[in-house]
């Protein structure tokens, strides 16, 4: 009676251990579990059946039982547990090796963003200072030109941005110098008259 729990109990173990193993398989690895649970009853028959004859003192029988039909199945058994082990360690490597590809390609792409990024940032910040030390540049020139005493010259005004307002101030400031200027020539030239 003892042997026949204890043969229970390992057959309910297996059982759930089969069952855990069918939740998280995939549509080959469950045929593979089927085939195993087939055997699994085959060889639980062969089981009961030896258990019954310790049970019933028929030990030649038992391990007759045992060392022939009972071996061979546990033999199927492993070789079917081994075979669903095998195809489920190679599913792993190749969900590791496509996962692997899959992180190199995305870094890749990700390199290529940050690297078009950077082109981009650079090419913007050198078109932007270009911009302005252009501007800059031609209103030192106009100031340079009026700091010298000449008021014919102005600069042209290319941009409506913060250097072009500042060419538009020197400029309006160059004219009002040369009216400054008429207005004390045209002073003088009634003074001396």
């Amino acid at each position: 009676l003892g042997l026949l729990r204890e043969a229970r109990l390992h057959h309910d173990e297996m059982t759930a251990q089969v069952d855990r193993l069918d939740a998280g398989a995939t549509a080959a690895g469950k045929k593979l579990l089927a085939t195993l649970r087939g055997s699994k009853q085959q060889w639980f028959a062969i089981d009961d059946k030896i258990v019954e004859f310790v049970n019933t003192n028929r030990r030649d029988e038992a391990i007759q039982m045992s060392t022939g039909q009972g071996r061979q199945m546990v033999a199927d058994l492993q070789k079917q547990v081994v075979d669903f082990v095998e195809r489920e360690r190679s599913m792993v490597a190749e969900a590791r090796a496509r996962s692997e590809r899959n992180y190199d390609s995305t870094r890749l792409a990700l390199l290529v963003m940050v690297g078009v990024s950077l082109v981009v940032a650079g090419g913007t910040a050198v078109w932007l200072s270009l911009g302005i030390s252009r501007g800059l540049r031609r209103a030192g020139e106009l100031t340079q030109a009026v700091a010298s005493g000449d008021l014919t010259r102005t600069a042209a005004v290319t941009t409506r941005d913060e250097t072009g307002e500042l060419i538009g101030y020197v400029n309006a400031m160059v004219g009002r110098l040369r009216g400054v200027v008429a207005d004390a020539a045209s002073a003088a030239d009634n003074v001396s008259f």
